[in-house]
């Protein structure tokens, strides 16, 4: 996952610093006609130009992947599962460091369970089918985190969770769980 999103923001920091490159002089690349109704509309100096825009985009992407790259990481860690929280979300207390822990909500990578607030009853009941079937088989014991990182909201983490029969997504997804 860190390599994808690597590769991803170079790509638009490559882009970014090929949209700022130069301009030829009289070939700015804008219309002649935007570019007098820029200079009439209070467009001069003062204003950052194309380039600089360009240029702050592509720190900001760079700065990006650095702040994105440091909030994920391979693990292993162990940890308890306090409580299942629906289908697809687990509490943890996970030992971080000697004499440390971290109690945190974690997303099994891979899983997208029913809501237990969903819209209908159907999807309700679903959703207590799959979360309950996942506290029989996992809550209050011990599992391994690997390649965790911060979920899509930053509230929690996503992370592919093992128990002593492996990954818990792959095993749900083939029905054996």
């Amino acid at each position: 996952m860190a390599r994808r999103l690597h590769l991803l923001f170079a790509v638009g920091l490559l882009a970014a610093l090929a949209a700022v490159r130069p301009a030829v002089e009289g070939a700015s690349g804008i219309e002649p006609e935007l570019e007098k109704a820029h200079a009439h509309a209070g467009g001069g100096p003062g204003e950052l130009s194309m380039r600089k825009a360009g240029l702050l985009t592509a720190l900001g992407l760079a700065g990006l992947a650095a702040i994105v790259a440091k909030y994920e990481m391979e693990g292993p860690v162990a940890a308890e599962v306090l409580r299942v929280v629906d289908g697809d979300t687990l509490t943890v207390r996970a030992k971080i460091w000697i004499g440390q822990e971290l109690t945190t909500n974690v997303r099994l990578s891979g899983v997208n369970a029913p809501e237990l607030s969903g819209g209908c009853d159907e999807e309700r009941t679903l959703a207590e089918a799959a979360r309950r079937f996942l506290a029989e088989r996992v809550e209050g014991r011990a599992v391994t985190l690997r390649n965790i990182a911060l979920d899509k909201f930053g509230g929690r983490v996503v992370a592919v969770v093992e128990d002593g029969a492996g990954d818990l997504a792959r095993r749900a997804a083939g029905g054996s769980l």
